[in-house]
């Protein structure tokens, strides 16, 4: 406990102690430090969901809420989730500017049942994949009426030769669809569908692609809705595809029944779980295997604290020539721990660790071995510990080692966040069941324009290219403008920012039109009257309403980027900051191709005080 408290002791006032002594700095008293009598603390439990809220409401502290020797935070209204049923305790001090409370407050709340993992017979406790029900009467089938197959039903097997049971459908908690047509690429579709060419007389297999995009269930689960065109493992007809509108005769854990009316003919499909059922997020069945989130903004991480990767967050692929992306770790549920380095043997570690014999100046690769061994996992599921040496995928120091005691920063059937802490550093990792789909090829804009053709083609309406990484963020300058954080695909889903549509016409004439009558505005903005908060969708940030607005722009072809400039008061977008309001912005056109832009514009005050570049990403709208 001692080394906690000297640790956040110095977090707190390392920031003054550096350059000031107490006696220069205005207004400090050690009389000031924080007594445990006067801290008042609120502990809000949530029986149904067994997330427990822990609030300190004393003016101008920083709580440190202390769950164990390992486990602790400085995170205010910091909410948690319990698993079992029982009661608990928490040990409060605090700090502000003048020091940390020697004594400390020990609070208790209780929980009165234990936690389920809420399972959707469609999408299980996170994600679910389903395949054709091959050895079942009927898998397959045709009749006058939906749930009537009396004029043709599928034994067990009977298409075997063809190229549809190896196809698996996904569905994900968060509305995700995702269509795998399989090791051999087809599915099956009937001869009189549009995709025959005039070559089969009868039905045939047919090349398909892994495609994503999304589904919709209404409130009753008696009714799902895909995108227009999207596949299931069999093509009847292309009006099935025109509509992708699908009755549902039966959705259980075991079994999802769909069915769809083409004019005087109805056709179902029987689909079954293509895994075992999971009864654990960790553990799976009875065993699971994890891998590094590769594909994952941030799936290795650095920070100040627990949950915070502010200093570094690896991007999608960013560590691919090392060797810890083969990596596999499993859990079983009866507590066994198996670590194993894949195919490279090697897994990766940090250049200050003891494993660098003096030949290594940066982190790099180390060969390791398959180790068996044991894993205890806390009652609440917020703690993962390993024996003494035992290796993760990654090793950020001797310490991570000397300790192997993990905080669970989350546990669901598709993701598992690790994080530990070593002195003032934080580190975390995200792992995914190793049979997680691969994460598709980024997309390729093609090749780069000159800027010469930069004033030209910026002529025409724009919107967001929400699909790729790094397509909004933040960072230092206009040359590195994602440094600090970049969102991954989809990072602002819901906030009605994507559907705006930024024009530029002739005459230099601009057009802001946010579509749905609403964008979005970073939390610290204060100066923005064009419309009111509508809701608080994403952490701080705020969806506002907004109105067509319709100005000039000029744009400068030269200087290192080219770049054009609105009027005061002009959106575009994304509000990040009262500068971009209050005074003639200059957007700066980083790159361009011919569909796509990348604009980035900098502010020496930022919502903090500070410089900030911010990266916007946009598509040409057809």
């Amino acid at each position: 406990m001692k080394r906690i408290i000297v640790l956040l002791f110095a977090l707190a006032t390392g920031l003054w102690a550096v350059s000031c002594t107490p006696d220069k700095v205005a207004g400090l008293s050690e009389s000031g430090v924080p007594s445990a009598g006067e801290l008042d603390v609120t502990i809000a439990v949530d029986q149904t969901t067994n997330y427990v809220t822990f609030t300190l409401n004393n003016a101008e502290m920083t709580p440190m809420w202390i769950f164990s020797e390992s486990d602790f935070s400085t995170q205010n209204n910091l909410s948690r989730r319990f698993r079992n049923a029982g009661t608990y305790t928490v040990e409060v001090k605090a700090m502000n500017r003048n020091g940390l409370s020697d004594a400390s407050m020990v609070k208790e709340f209780t929980l009165e049942n234990n936690y389920v993992v809420p399972s959707h017979p469609l999408y299980g406790t996170g994600s679910k994949r389903w395949k054709i029900a091959s050895q079942e009467f009927g898998h397959m089938g045709l009749g006058p009426e939906l749930g009537n197959t009396s004029w043709w039903a599928a034994g067990p097997g009977e298409k075997a030769a063809y190229g549809m049971y190896d196809d698996r459908i996904t569905f994900t908690d968060a509305g995700a669809y995702v269509y795998d047509p399989g090791p051999d690429g087809m599915t099956y579709v009937r001869g009189s569908s549009s995709f025959n060419d005039g070559t089969h007389s009868e039905d045939f297999d047919y090349p398909s692609e892994r495609e994503e995009t999304t589904y919709t269930l209404n409130g009753d689960n008696t009714q799902l809705t895909l995108p227009r065109g999207t596949f299931l493992p069999w093509i009847a007809s292309d009006a099935q595809l025109d509509s992708s509108v699908y009755t549902i005769l039966e959705l259980t854990d075991e079994q999802l029944i769909l069915a769809w009316q083409v004019d005087a003919e109805a056709w179902q499909i029987i689909l079954e779980p293509a895994d075992v059922m999971e009864r654990d997020p960790l553990w799976g069945a009875g065993s699971k295997e994890w891998k590094i989130a590769s594909g994952e903004y941030g799936h290795m991480g650095l920070g100040p604290e627990l949950g915070n990767t502010s200093w570094w967050a690896a991007g999608p692929d960013e560590k691919a020539d090392y060797g810890m992306y083969d990596d596999r770790v499993t859990f079983t549920e009866e507590g066994a721990y198996i670590y194993d380095p894949g195919p490279d043997g090697m897994t990766y570690v940090r250049g200050s660790s003891s494993f660098n014999d003096g030949t290594h100046s940066e982190d790099f690769d180390y060969p390791s071995e398959r180790e068996e061994t044991t894993y205890t996992l806390n009652g609440d599921n917020t703690q993962l510990t390993l024996p003494r040496g035992t290796f993760l995928p990654w090793i950020a120091s001797d310490a991570q080692l000397d300790s192997s005691v993990y905080t669970v920063l989350e546990l669901t059937s598709t993701k598992l966040i690790l994080a530990w802490q070593v002195d003032a550093e934080a580190w975390q990792i995200i792992l995914e069941p190793a049979n997680a789909p691969e994460p598709p090829p980024p997309f390729n804009p093609g090749p780069e324009l000159d800027k010469s053709e930069y004033g030209d083609l910026l002529a025409g309406s724009w919107t967001w290219e929400s699909s790729s990484f790094g397509h909004f963020g933040c960072g230092e300058t206009i040359g590195d403008p994602l440094n600090w954080w970049a969102g991954p695909p989809g990072a602002k889903d819901g906030c009605s920012m994507y559907d705006d549509v930024i024009t530029f016409g002739p005459g230099n004439a601009y057009r802001f039109d946010p579509v749905d009558g609403m964008t979005y505005m970073n939390g610290g903005v204060e100066g923005y009257t064009g419309g009111e908060v509508v809701d608080s969708p994403l952490g701080d940030d705020f969806r506002v309403t907004a109105s067509v607005q319709e100005s000039t722009y000029t744009f400068n072809g030269g200087g290192e980027f080219p770049s054009f400039t609105l009027p005061a008061g002009i959106l575009f977008s994304y509000i990040c900051n009262d500068d971009q309001l209050a005074a003639v912005t200059t957007y700066y056109i980083t790159a361009m191709w011919e569909n796509q832009i990348e604009i980035s514009w900098y502010t020496p005050t930022g919502n903090d005080g500070g410089p900030i570049a911010w990266r916007y990403r946009l598509k040409r709208v057809s």
